[in-house]
């Protein structure tokens, strides 16, 4: 079965800009929970059992920063993409546009 393509490339922006305002949002978020988690200061206590669940707090944060690094970077990947999927779109329907112009029949 055959289906047409249609895109629009405004709504293509549209969908790039918000998935990087995703991202901002995202990465905004994340700082400042780190922020006040970090403002709270050291919360563990300075017993072997309180060090060892601050340590364990630190990598798993470390490692969550990580991942959402990695997240709202493929966001922001997508954002660009799209809005560069939609500049390509133009660039072509403009110069099918100057082919048709030119064409003498």
């Amino acid at each position: 079965m055959h289906e047409n393509l249609q895109v629009h490339p405004p709504a293509l922006r549209q969908g790039g800009s918000h998935l990087t305002t995703v991202a901002e949002q995202l990465a905004a978020q994340w700082e400042t929970l780190r922020a006040r988690t970090a403002a709270m200061g050291d919360i563990f206590g300075d017993d072997d059992v309180g060090g060892l669940i601050g340590m364990s707090y630190q990598v798993a944060e470390e490692i969550a920063a990580e991942c959402l690094g990695s997240v709202v970077n493929g966001l922001r990947g997508f954002g660009d993409g799209l809005s560069l999927m939609a500049d390509q779109y133009d660039l072509v329907e403009q110069d099918n546009d100057a082919q048709f112009t030119t064409m003498s029949w």
